[in-house]
């Protein structure tokens, strides 16, 4: 009835589709069919199948196995090491059948990274087929990879940082997903420091306040396991893991790997922390937010006593911000190769062999770490940003304008959630952005 024209799409896009359309399927069925044992999402079940059930979260005795009405057999090979209000969370997948939860955390971390990855692409001013092209080949790093196999929720978290950071338009104050990402893993805490070096008081406070209230929900639903958790397991890093382990890219894990007594580990890891903060305080108070956002992020992955190499999912969006912007192309593709390879595996591990590493495989097993400093340093040398640029929402009125006749693109929005975002005056067709608006015509100036 009615004649549409057809859109077709150039060979190599096609291509970059049906690839993006392999390694997802082919992700899923890896995941699927639990090659990684998805050990985290046993722990998460776990957590949240003891809370249903009044089991000791952070006791000795923690489900290995227990039976339960929903849940025939919950076998957690990890202790729980998250908040009590995190199991409160993960209740739901307590609840649901072991396939059905795979499903849902591999969905899940699916739509995350693609939502996330779309934002990052928005915030670089790229088309939304970049975003989807980054979380495709995303798919191939060994953090995104890894995360996915152990039914992580890295990717999770980083997208509730990113909606709440750089989302144009939200219905909630910012700050708030930032404080309840940190109530279920402490880490996502940092980016309160993010909030304070761009001068974002009612944001900082925001997340502050998200933080506390969670926690309180979690104290008011498990109040023994909360008194035991903020009073004894959260200062237990025995719980964690074994820190000389090579997937601890962590500052504390490189320097235990180096096997040096106990007070001279310590007072150097205190001291690289504080070195870390000043410099990154520096870089977040001069560069644009979204470099500002990675740089908490390493923060929060260095300083932390363990970052397990899955825990840096954020080198994509550090990624995306190299090859966009067009860094320099021998860097980047080393340090792609680092995430992609991640060389930490190539070494002696287990069983503390770390401790017999030589001084090269120490640089190739503390990788991630270096990566982290070299990129705080980077961008504390950069130059001074200007204001943000605008996050463009497009807006159909000067669309049906142009399309009729009257030569007006569509004009970007200012973003009201951020103070230093600025408004682009519309750009005529064939003009170039710099002399847009010189005019000052009623169209160029919006009034």
């Amino acid at each position: 009835m009615f004649d549409h024209p057809r859109t077709t799409y150039p060979p190599a896009m096609r291509i970059w589709w049906l690839a993006g359309v392999l390694i997802t399927v082919v992700t899923a069925v890896v995941v699927g069919l639990g090659i990684s044992g998805l050990i985290d999402l046993q722990v998460y079940r776990a957590g949240g199948w003891s809370w249903i059930h009044g089991v000791e979260l952070y006791g000795p005795g923690f489900p290995s196995p227990v039976p339960g009405p929903h849940v025939p057999d919950i076998d957690s090979p990890l202790p729980f090491t998250y908040p009590p209000v995190a199991a409160v969370v993960f209740a739901p997948l307590a609840w649901a059948s072991w396939p059905v939860s795979i499903v849902v955390i591999t969905l899940a971390g699916l739509l995350a990274l693609s939502g996330s990855t779309l934002l990052i692409a928005r915030e670089l001013g790229r088309p939304a087929a970049c975003g989807l092209l980054a979380a495709t080949l995303g798919l191939l790093t060994g953090p995104v990879r890894e995360t996915l196999m152990l039914g992580q929720v890295n990717l999770l978290l980083m997208a509730l940082v990113l909606v709440d950071c750089l989302l144009p338009v939200r219905r909630w104050p910012r700050g708030l997903l930032v404080g309840l990402a940190a109530a279920i893993k402490l880490t996502p805490a940092v980016f309160v420091l993010y909030f304070l070096a761009r001068k974002d008081w009612r944001a900082a406070l925001t997340s502050v306040g998200s933080f506390l209230v969670a926690t309180l929900v979690g104290w008011l639903a498990a109040p023994e396991d909360s008194l035991r958790y903020w009073t004894a397991t959260l200062f237990d890093s025995t719980r964690i893991g074994r820190p000389e382990y090579s997937a601890n890219q962590s500052l504390r894990g490189a320097l235990h790997r180096l096997g040096l007594p106990d007070l001279v580990e310590t007072s150097l890891w205190i001291g690289l922390i504080a070195a870390v903060l000043v410099v990154a305080w520096i870089a977040m108070r001069k560069v644009d937010r979204l470099t500002a956002l990675l740089v908490a992020a390493a923060v929060a992955l260095l300083c932390s006593p363990v970052s397990w190499s899955h825990h840096w999912v954020w080198v994509l969006p550090a990624l995306m911000i190299g090859w966009y912007r067009g860094g320099n192309r021998w860097a980047l593709g080393l340090v792609t190769a680092v995430f992609l390879i991640g060389p930490q595996w190539m070494l002696p591990t287990f069983y503390g062999r770390e401790f017999a590493w030589s001084w090269w495989q120490h640089l190739l097993g503390d990788s991630f770490v270096l990566v982290g400093l070299g990129f705080i340093a980077w961008a504390a040398t950069r130059p001074r940003s200007t204001p943000d640029s605008p996050r463009i929402v497009l807006d159909l009125g000067p669309a049906v304008r142009r399309l009729s006749g009257s030569g007006v693109a569509p004009v970007g929005r200012e973003d009201p959630g951020h103070s230093d975002a600025l408004v682009h005056p519309p750009v005529r067709v064939g003009e170039s952005p710099s002399t847009a608006g010189s005019d000052r015509n009623p169209a160029a100036s919006g009034t």
